[in-house]
């Protein structure tokens, strides 16, 4: 399950979703989204790069990687923030 959490940064608070992505032949026709928003309303949720920080990949196991993404943006500069991951199959 993807785990949120707040990390500090420079004196500012930013929030956090980390998770495992699967590789290889497990992976095969998944997609992972992350998506972000200031209420748990569902027109709300966004899936736009902007709002994240670089990822934070690590490629260390075999079959998977555990990804971390941050918000752009501190929690203080926003008031509330919220993230989510969506993962689904083409197959």
């Amino acid at each position: 399950l993807p785990v949120a959490e707040r990390q500090e940064e420079e004196g500012e608070e930013y929030l956090t979703l980390t998770f495992v992505r699967l590789r290889g032949e497990a992976a095969a026709g998944l997609t992972y989204t992350v998506e972000a928003g200031t209420t748990l309303d569902a027109e709300d949720w966004l899936d736009d790069p902007e709002l994240f920080a670089p990822d934070s990949v690590d490629s260390s196991h075999e079959d998977y990687d555990i990804v971390t993404i941050r918000m752009a943006e501190p929690v203080s500069a926003t008031g509330k923030q919220f993230m989510r991951l969506r993962v689904d199959s083409n197959e």
